[in-house]
Order: structure tokens, then C-alpha cells, then sequence
């Protein structure tokens, strides 16, 4: 079940299967994140290597290139963001985000197919 080159698993609804009966059989093992991808159903989401996020991405990257923490921005619209927004200075949900990523935002902005993101980039002076 431990495989070196596999950071992520996406699973589907499943009709009758909900998703806490996936949580409950995988939580001591993985993360367990409730409908990241809307389009795969209410009751589907991902499993991840506990530590392996986004926000430790971001936080190896600037790091690396000696950036700030200050200095950063993160825009997302599903739960599996919810690290991400956290971790960097700005956390800003789109306007069509799942609402628990809204409810932890810095901000919320546009839909993402109304140039949003463009938008606020503008907005914060980073274009």
C-alpha cells in the first residue's frame, strides 16, 4: 500500500458508499479530504501522504529561492487548498470555491471564469 512514487489518490461517489465510511477505513493512514474535484460527486475526495500538501510545496519553494513568507499569495477553490490558503500570507478562494475554503479565506473574489484570479493579481499589484 506504501509506494514511493504516489503522492495522491482521487476516489468517485460511489452510490451507497458515503464518504466517511472511506475516511474511517483510510484516516490513520492518509489524509483524508472530503470532494475536492465537485464534478466526481458529492460524497468523492482524495487521499494524500500525511505532510505532503500544498503549503509544504510552497513552503520548500520559497525556501529555496529565499522569498519571504510575507511575500505570498495562494488561490484556490476546493477543499484541498485549505493547507495552501492557510500557510501564505494572502489565502484568497475564487468565487465558484467549495464554501469551507471561503469560510477560512483571507478573501474571495470572482468566479474563476470571470478573470478573477487576473483581477485580484492586478488588485494586489503582483501583474
Amino acid at each position: 500500500m506504501h509506494r514511493c512514487d504516489v503522492n495522491k489518490i482521487c476516489f468517485l461517489e460511489k452510490e451507497g458508499f458515503p464518504f466517511i465510511n472511506i475516511k474511517k477505513e483510510f484516516e490513520s493512514e492518509f489524509n483524508v479530504i472530503h470532494c475536492t474535484v465537485p464534478m466526481f460527486g458529492d460524497e468523492s475526495g482524495e487521499l494524500s501522504v500525511p505532510g505532503v500538501n500544498k503549503a509544504s510545496a510552497i513552503e520548500a519553494l520559497i525556501k529555496h529561492l529565499n522569498i519571504p513568507r510575507e511575500n505570498t499569495y495562494a488561490y484556490g477553490d476546493g477543499l484541498n487548498d485549505i493547507d495552501m490558503l492557510e500557510y501564505c500570507q494572502y489565502g484568497i478562494a475564487v468565487g465558484n470555491a467549495k464554501q469551507g475554503l471561503k469560510d477560512i479565506a483571507d478573501e474571495v473574489i470572482g468566479d474563476i471564469a470571470d478573470d478573477s484570479i487576473y483581477e485580484s493579481m492586478k488588485k494586489h499589484g503582483l501583474i
